[in-house]
Parts: structure tokens; C-alpha cells; sequence
């Protein structure tokens, strides 16, 4: 082989050689400290106030946004379905309902009725 080939093996092998004894016996550097300290004493913190319990949170209640039906076989989300945001207004469900239907092909009308049917029980 040409001896600048070998020169360059050579020295590319003792590079990695070093490398290697470096990471093997580097000196180990003790974990960092955690700093867990609180800014106040425990005694002082004040308690979280109880929002589920509160005079306020009384009349709230959750609404669900989404409905589902199935239509041969598999759920589907009526407002995806009719391409509206969930929990939108009857108004504009009808009016997406009638565009969709009208721009639609026969096929699909018993779909798209079965979505428009369950938003309006809901």
C-alpha cells in the first residue's frame, strides 16, 4: 500500500484509540443538585381554592358538542359528517343540510339525512 494511506489508517486508529480510552476512564462529574426549595414555608401557602364546589360552578353544566350515529355499521360524528363545527346552531345545520343535499348525488341522501335526523333528536 502507498505509506501515505498507511500513515493516515494510522493516525485516524490512534485518534479513535484515545477517543475511546478518554470515554472509558473520563473522570465522572457528581449529578447536578436539585433545588427543591419553596419560596414560601409550607406553613404560609395559602389552600387552593375548591372550584367543583364553588356557588358559582352550581348551575354550570357540560354540554357534549359531538353526536354520533351509525350508518352501516360504523359511528360516525354527525357535524364531520355535514362539515360544520360541533355544537353549531339548528339554523346552521338546516342550511348546511339543504346545501349538502342538493349538491349531492341520490346515493348519498339516506347518509347525510341520518346525520341531519340525529342532530335534530339532540
Amino acid at each position: 500500500m502507498d505509506p501515505k494511506i498507511l500513515q493516515f489508517l494510522y493516525f485516524n486508529g490512534l485518534v479513535v484509540l484515545l477517543l475511546i480510552v478518554y470515554f472509558i476512564w473520563r473522570p465522572k462529574r457528581a449529578p447536578s443538585r436539585l433545588k427543591l426549595r419553596e419560596t414560601q414555608p409550607r406553613d404560609k401557602l395559602q389552600p387552593l381554592p375548591d372550584f367543583k364546589n364553588a356557588p358559582e360552578a352550581a348551575n354550570r353544566h357540560e354540554r357534549r358538542l359531538n353526536v354520533i350515529f351509525q350508518f352501516n355499521g360504523h359511528d360516525f360524528d354527525a357535524y364531520e359528517v355535514l362539515g360544520i363545527a360541533a355544537g353549531s346552531s339548528l339554523e346552521q345545520v338546516e342550511k348546511t343540510y339543504t346545501e349538502v343535499i342538493t349538491s349531492c348525488e341520490e346515493d348519498s341522501h339516506e347518509f347525510f339525512r341520518m346525520a341531519y335526523e340525529a342532530i335534530r333528536k339532540n
